[in-house]
């Protein structure tokens, strides 16, 4: 009789049918609760989030943006930025996008797209309130602009803004605070400001074609950020005194009067930061401790032994990626406001692990 009961239970649990993927598309008059459990949420087409509905985002989850869309519905966000035929997500309502520093959001293409490719419009965020909208702990790439701001003072932080063609536009009236984002290898723009007033702060800006370009009138703050290997410049139609080296941080490195400064962030892991244990003469090497009597036998010792403990240690250290090397002239280097500090109780590491893991900011 038992194994009866097994073979019965074992049918019944054959033909339940397997969790299905959430899909979403068209206008969203009711509030939904993103869970990690239900990943992933699949935007088959353009999303109006409408106002007075939420989206409630949760740590660990994955949406993949479809391309080409396989909905098709009109999002009534028109722009000679945008592509008609690729998705567009426009937020009128509340977006609650918040992650952890250990369990990101991820918003991404659902297929592959080849190198310098784009699979979406992006999210615009049009008129929201920075009370109900936020965007912490995210990973989003693939799209024409990644986040677009008009009209709204939305809070960006601690965001992995990647292979977009522009990663974030601060649009007409935008007064966001971006800050302690990595904004990096983006193939048009890091940052694009036009009729707009944001606070920038604490970023790491690398590798895009170029790292800020303003319209020339807008009064926005750029501080405390890190501008590296931007291949067309750091800046385009900005005020001149951004990224003319005036003075020194409290480290003691060049930087502009606004205190953004322009080094290699030096990853652990990377080939910088290889180079860089190279060249500490402050590390000791065996050649060094061998200092016996016996030379035959200290030439033995060298020959024999690795270069230095400490050095192995510092190459193979465990850490997660985007970490920044000891060596780095990023750590401690943002803002120094209370506000900003790390979660170690010590000034702001510029970049995407640097401040508070919650902020009042």
């Amino acid at each position: 009789m038992p194994n009866k009961l097994c073979v019965a239970l074992a049918a019944v649990f054959l033909w339940l049918p397997a969790a299905a993927e959430v899909k979403i598309c068209g206008i969203q008059k009711d509030d939904l609760n993103f869970k990690q459990e239900n990943n992933p949420y699949i935007i088959t087409g353009d999303v109006i989030l409408r106002k007075w509905t939420l989206w409630n985002i949760n740590p660990g989850v994955v949406i993949k943006i479809a391309n080409p869309p396989v909905c098709h519905h009109d999002s009534g966000f028109a722009d000679t930025l945008f592509k008609r035929d690729l998705i567009t997500i426009h937020v009128l309502g509340s977006f609650q996008c918040v992650g952890g520093s250990a369990n990101r959001i991820v918003i991404e293409p659902l297929n592959p797209v080849s190198e310098g490719g784009v699979a979406w419009n992006g999210i615009v965020f049009d008129g929201t309130s920075k009370d109900y909208t936020k965007l912490f702990y995210a990973n989003i790439s693939g799209a024409r602009c990644a986040v677009r701001i008009i009209n709204s003072s939305l809070v960006v932080r601690n965001c992995i803004l990647q292979k977009n063609q522009t990663a974030i536009f601060c649009d007409a009236l935008c007064k966001s605070l971006i800050y302690n984002n990595d904004i990096v290898n983006n193939f048009s723009t890091g940052i694009l400001i036009r009729k707009a007033s944001p606070s920038i702060q604490n970023n790491l800006i690398v590798g895009n074609l170029t790292g800020l370009w303003s319209d020339r009138t807008s009064a926005f703050t750029a501080e405390y950020n890190d501008f590296w290997d931007n291949k067309d410049g750091d800046f385009l139609n900005c005020p001149p005194s951004l990224g003319i080296k005036a003075k020194k941080n409290k480290r003691g490195d060049s930087c502009d009067k606004d205190f953004n400064i322009f080094f290699n962030p030096v990853f652990f892991g990377s080939a910088a930061h290889k180079d860089s244990i190279d060249r500490d003469f402050k590390l000791a090497t065996d050649t060094a401790k061998a200092d016996v009597a016996d030379k035959k036998l200290s030439r033995v010792i060298v020959q024999t032994v690795p270069d230095s403990i400490k050095k192995a240690n510092l190459l193979n250290k465990p850490h997660v990626k985007w970490q920044l090397s000891p060596y780095s002239r990023l750590i401690d280097a943002g803002n120094p406001k209370s506000s900003f500090k790390d979660m170690d109780g010590t000034a702001n590491d510029i970049g995407v692990l640097g401040g508070a893991e919650f902020s009042d900011n």
